[in-house]
């Protein structure tokens, strides 16, 4: 702790190593954050110390409502471990499910009776033997692959009936927390759980709260240093305070847990006996009017509900997953694309809802799902497959041609239903399959969805979003919540880039000719000024009349592109030409030889070295 190098803690992985080290940071005042362990004791009076997942007694408090208003139980029985986080998560659950319903029994084992080891999930096979039909709901430490697939060595029906409350979802992951855990998966070979989302946003909170501190970096103010990110950290109270991670924004309780809602996950195994773990189909958010119901008629309807003081939404969750035939026609002056695709949803509850969808960015603008071509159920869950075919808008950046990429985004959005209401989440299906899978068209599998010449699709991705107004919109109910309007969308994005090489060979390969030729024009004697001169007037015009029909293909932009910056190089190189002679006849009027020499030496040898620069400096950038 002496060590001033050291400014702050991430960790540790279980409450029971973070409260027998807080003291110790307290004591040295050194800010630590942990992302997973959520025993209140934790963080509960310590100021030093804050987490980026929930407190227990909030996912306690979460599960019981989540067990009585939405999987309608009128009892429980509660198994728990003796250490503080088993202790902290059975107070919160039992506590706030005791005011909804009836706890039946509350048994107390030893934790080495029933670690977080995947050996704890024979309690399954135990429940069965025993004849036990309830729905299991585990804790945060148990919402792993592992601790399911072991359920269901034990026990598939139980599998099928249990649920796993988590800080974090796969199905809600959006923009970088995407492309973090597609990384991982292809780097390491298995899915990561919640714990390294929230993980990486520990190390990205003490990023910014160093940002923020704004204090000298170096051994002798290391105590103010740190007290400086432990303020900066604490100061995240709020959502406009709150410090970007990975997963969206991060803002504290006054107990400096996360404020972050318990959601929850569902375990289920397929026909083909995969265990999967997914966003359940309903999920608690908080209440936010519903444009034409009020509060009652949405309590009465089941769409929302009033539990421990609080009032909620009942948010439907539909599973929805894209598989791309061809992307093609690609427009780069309009900006747009024409696509063919599959697109099924999975949901359970009544079919009104899930398919009224609208494609945002569809260039006709009544574009919609049209007739299922399947229908089937599974298990309680309902399916339905479309195709749909149809041209897209899709917002380009040039800044980088002829070096860009650009995404082509399908993006889907329901035309009545907020997102408190209806949220749609990819498929795991989707997530799990590779690069090259999903690549794959999806009429025939041995032809890529790439249909688009002298562009190659390099990946398709696939994640939640989300819209909306924060403003009143002239509602009175509304404007006195102050959440304003959102719905949910979810987006699948294609990301394309141009063949460079060919692009080059076809307009650069003359201007670099055409260099060469005004090169030519620095050993032509200064009698023949004029022709000198000439090869530099016309390599301006030549330069200018090219880089016209290069970018001729883009729309109006207002900023200068790549390609640019290379025939502007050209230009004024010949410029210099054309002044260099000017001078060079000058002095060779003048009888000054030696500095008629000295220029020529600096033209002729400046002149090849300032193209190896400007080409050295686009290998570089690009």
């Amino acid at each position: 702790m002496a060590d001033g190098r050291f400014v702050g803690v991430i960790g540790h992985s279980l409450s029971t190593t973070s409260l027998a080290a807080a003291p110790i940071y307290r004591a040295a005042g050194m800010p630590a954050i942990t992302p997973t362990a959520t025993a209140d004791a934790v963080t509960t009076d310590n100021p030093w110390y804050f987490r980026t997942v929930f407190a227990n007694s909030q996912q306690g408090r979460g599960m019981a409502i989540y067990a009585n208003g939405v999987l309608g139980f009128d009892s429980a029985i509660v198994v728990s471990t003796d250490d503080p986080y088993g202790q902290s998560l059975r107070t919160g659950f039992t506590q706030g499910f005791k005011q909804l319903a009836t706890v039946q029994a509350d048994f107390v084992i030893p934790v080495a009776l029933l670690s977080l080891d995947p050996a704890s999930s024979a309690l399954a096979g135990e429940l069965q033997a025993l004849g036990v039909q309830a729905r299991l709901i585990a804790p945060d430490a148990l919402a792993t692959q592992k601790f399911f697939a072991g359920l269901s060595a034990a026990s598939p029906t139980v599998v099928n009936n249990s649920y796993a409350a988590t800080p974090l979802t796969e199905g809600t992951l959006a923009g970088p927390a995407v492309t973090f855990y597609d990384a991982f998966g292809k780097q390491l070979g298995y899915q990561p759980s919640w714990a390294a989302g929230l993980t990486y946003d520990a190390v990205d909170a003490f990023a910014e709260a160093m940002i923020r501190s704004d204090v000298p970096w170096n051994s002798s103010a290391s105590a103010e240093s740190r007290g400086g990110i432990r303020d900066a950290l604490a100061s995240a109270r709020t959502p406009e305070t709150a410090l970007p991670v990975l997963t969206g924004s991060l803002y504290f309780e006054v107990d400096n847990s996360a404020a972050r809602p318990v959601a929850f996950d569902d375990g289920r195994v397929t026909r083909d006996g995969v265990v999967t773990l997914t966003s359940a189909a309903d999920q608690l958010t908080p209440y936010s009017p519903m444009v034409g119901l009020s509060l009652s008629e949405a309590i009465r309807n089941g769409s929302a509900i009033n539990a421990l003081g609080e009032t909620y939404t009942i948010q439907r969750v539909v599973t929805t997953g894209f598989n791309i035939n061809a992307t093609d026609s690609l427009d780069v002056r309009a900006q747009t694309f024409h696509a063919d695709f599959f697109i099924w949803l999975k949901y359970r509850g009544d079919s009104a809802g899930p398919s009224d969808i609208q494609f945002v960015n569809a260039v006709n603008p009544t574009l919609g799902l049209g007739e299922p071509l399947r229908r089937s159920s599974f298990d309680g869950e309902s399916y339905e497959l479309y195709r749909v075919d149809g041209a897209f808008h899709a917002p380009m950046e040039f800044s980088a041609f002829p070096f860009d990429s650009q995404q082509l985004p399908i993006i889907i959005q329901n035309r009545r239903l907020q997102s408190s209401q209806m949220t749609y989440v990819p498929d795991p299906d989707n997530l799990e399959q590779t690069q090259a899978e999903r690549l794959q068209s999806g009429v025939n599998a041995t032809e890529t969805i790439d249909q688009i010449p002298n562009w190659q699709a390099d990946s398709l991705s696939f994640y939640p979003a989300s819209v909306g107004q924060s403003g009143d919109l002239g509602d009175p109910s509304i404007a006195s919540d102050g959440r304003g309007i959102t719905f949910s969308q979810m987006v699948t994005t294609n990301t394309i880039s141009r063949d460079v090489f060919s692009f080059l060979i076809k307009n650069l390969l003359p201007l670099f000719l055409l260099t060469i030729v005004v090169y030519v024009s620095l050993w032509y004697p200064y009698k023949d000024a004029t022709a000198r001169i000439s090869f530099g007037v016309t390599g301006i015009l030549t330069g200018a009349v090219m880089l016209n029909s290069v970018t001729s293909s883009l729309p109006s932009v207002d900023y200068t592109v790549a390609i640019e910056w290379a025939y502007y190089a050209f230009i004024a190189l010949s410029g210099m030409c054309i002044i260099g002679t000017l001078v060079g006849r000058r002095l060779t009027e003048q009888r000054q030889l030696s500095r008629v020499r000295i220029l020529d030496r600096v033209l002729r040898i400046g002149y090849p070295l300032i193209v190896a620069a400007v080409a050295a400096t686009y290998i570089w950038v690009y």
